[in-house]
């Protein structure tokens, strides 16, 4: 788990450092600044700690 989480945010970091601010757009749910980063770093954390489980 702790690597998915610092996995999680060093993509987040990454992606902040290219790409600037974040604004995310799903369903009609629209987040931008500090909750898109937020949203992006939980959906990022998830993907990574379910496929380590997967390859467990």
């Amino acid at each position: 788990m702790p690597v998915s989480a610092i996995l999680g945010l060093a993509i987040v970091c990454l992606a902040r450092g290219i790409g600037g601010p974040v604004s995310i757009q799903i369903i009609g749910l629209r987040a931008e600044g500090a909750t898109a980063t937020v949203l992006l770093w939980i959906a990022t954390f998830a993907a990574s700690a379910f496929a380590i489980r997967a390859l467990w």
